[in-house]
């Protein structure tokens, strides 16, 4: 045989296991879970990556150096996963970092570097590929040699690209349309745009309260006051927030731990009595229900898991700028504490405000200095101390109708001011109530919009039960509320009763025709 007759088996040879690899060879798609994992793994490897990159970014330093390191991660990284598989693995786009006004694609030579300076605001982008399944990652912020807030249109731009982002992140599914993201993304950058342009105030509607073990709510200490936290607290946070007057509060309780660690006894029951209290409450609060029934789920809580509601707590209906309004709910009805029935109607907004006790849930005013106060809008006076005048014509300024904490004030004239403004009621106080010394509070706040569609949550916390355990059960009764949906119900349409003719119509039509003779 010639070498040329050889030559040209061999290549047939080819060509025929080639065939046989193309039609044996997998989809190369999510549907294969070793694809999933090479995304995964590329993923991570960014993740790592960008976290490195957030610490070693400081003023100072070069922007090569930081691309360098990016790069240097990937590839390193990239190492230590599939060694024994010959798989191509590694960077999928270079490390490019872009300062201030610079959109992209910035990732200098050595000589042709610049430097971060305080204040940048910094973008890094970059990729991985494990096996060709690429991991994409990007992110901004601002260089700083120690963390402090952003304000201004620094902070409006990074809370609308990354609330865009997240927006985006949540219409990319099957069945959606790409249009949708665009929509969401353009929309963004319009509200944040509106709020930025306009003249409207936006802010604290009720100041962050930070309240301990046996006490009940309102500590916002001033700076020369503030106690520490120690490992097992039971923290209360507790604040609000407006824009434009519309008002949305938050509360959550959690145990204060250096690590994570199961919850038992007696505060793990008290958790979960005033979480599963604010869960039902926020499933009866809709249209038609009375806020008679909400307390009655609260109270039956409380005895589910052996704990007391606290006495005197109020949840009000909020409206502009009015942050307890006329409509309230009781969390507690006693003989000589009782709210008048009425039932709750749609397009309103109600606060969830739920406090529980292993005590006998009867708080006091306890001597922590009292930091939190309101405007009283139909009181005036004409004071006499300067230090009083000053503190009125500040909240009358920046805190006409919301709660306000003298620490938003100059700590000396404020805390001398508010005593003869409060003397004359021209200031609304909220002391620092507390439980006996040795028993625990838990406190949950959320806030509820009744909308035409149903009841809506929209503001707190997931809950990690999980990590609280306890022998109490709750009744057959509250477990059916709390499986109650927040939507409404659709009605169904009624069909159109056909009359006896239309009957006899499509009778008619339905029977074949009759066969020719």
């Amino acid at each position: 045989m010639s070498d040329v007759e050889e030559d040209h088996i061999e290549e047939e040879e080819v060509e025929v296991e080639v065939e046989e690899e193309e039609e044996e060879e997998k989809p190369q798609d999510l549907t294969e879970s070793d694809v999933v994992t090479k995304y995964k793994l590329a993923a991570d490897i960014a993740n790592k990556t960008l976290t490195g990159l957030l610490a070693f970014i400081k003023p100072g330093k070069q922007v090569v150096s930081a691309c360098a390191f990016g790069d240097s991660v990937i590839e390193k990284q990239c190492e230590s996963v599939f060694k024994s598989k010959k798989i191509e693995k590694g960077i999928a786009f270079p490390t490019c970092i872009s300062l201030n006004e610079t959109v992209c694609h910035y990732s200098p030579l050595l000589s042709e570097s610049v430097e971060f300076k305080e204040g940048d605001l910094v973008k890094v982008d970059f990729g991985v590929h494990i096996d060709g399944y690429i991991a994409v990652s990007a992110h901004s912020f601002i260089c700083q040699a120690e963390p402090g807030k952003i304000t201004g249109k620094a902070a409006d731009l990074m809370l609308a690209a990354y609330t865009a982002a997240e927006a985006a992140s949540k219409l990319i599914k099957p069945g959606n349309s790409n249009t949708a993201v665009t929509e969401a993304i353009e929309k963004t950058a319009t509200i944040e745009s509106v709020f930025k342009s306009k003249k409207i105030e936006k802010g604290i509607a009720f100041p962050t309260c930070i309240s301990l073990n046996e006490t009940v709510c309102h500590y916002s200490p001033l700076l020369s006051e503030s106690v520490e936290f120690k490992e097992g607290d039971l923290v209360k946070v507790d604040f609000g927030v407006h824009i434009d007057g519309y008002i949305a509060v938050s509360a959550h309780s959690f145990i204060c731990q250096a690590e994570p660690g199961k919850i038992t006894g007696k505060a793990a029951d008290l958790m979960l009595a005033a979480y599963t209290a604010a869960e039902a409450a926020s499933k009866l609060i809709k249209p038609g229900n009375s806020n008679t029934a909400v307390t009655e789920a609260i109270e039956k809580t409380a005895a589910c898991y052996g704990v007391k509601p606290c006495r005197g707590v109020l949840m009000h209906q909020m409206k502009r700028f009015v942050i307890d309004g006329n409509h309230v709910i009781i969390g507690r009805e006693e003989t000589d504490q009782k709210v008048e029935s009425f039932e709750f109607e749609p397009f309103q907004v109600y606060t969830v405000d739920v406090f529980m006790s292993t005590g006998e849930g009867n708080p006091i005013q306890r001597e922590a200095r009292t930091t939190v106060f309101k405007r009283a809008v139909d009181q005036s006076y004409r004071l006499r101390m300067k230090a009083s005048r000053y503190v009125f014509n500040e909240v009358n300024k920046r805190f006409p109708t919301l709660p306000f904490t003298i620490r938003a004030l100059d700590e000396k004239q404020g805390r001398m001011g508010v005593v003869e403004c409060v003397k004359h009621d021209l200031l609304h106080a909220y002391p620092v109530l507390a439980e006996k010394e040795g028993e625990l509070v838990a406190h949950f706040k959320f806030t509820l919009l009744l909308l035409p569609s149903g009841t809506v949550k929209v503001t707190g916390l997931p809950f990690e039960r999980e990590m609280y355990e306890s022998d109490k059960i709750v009744s057959d009764e509250l477990k059916a509320i709390l499986a109650l949906s927040s939507k409404n119900k659709k009605k169904k349409k009624k069909k159109k009763k056909k009359s006896a003719d239309d009957s006899e119509a499509a009778a008619d039509a339905a029977e074949p025709p009759a066969a020719p003779q």
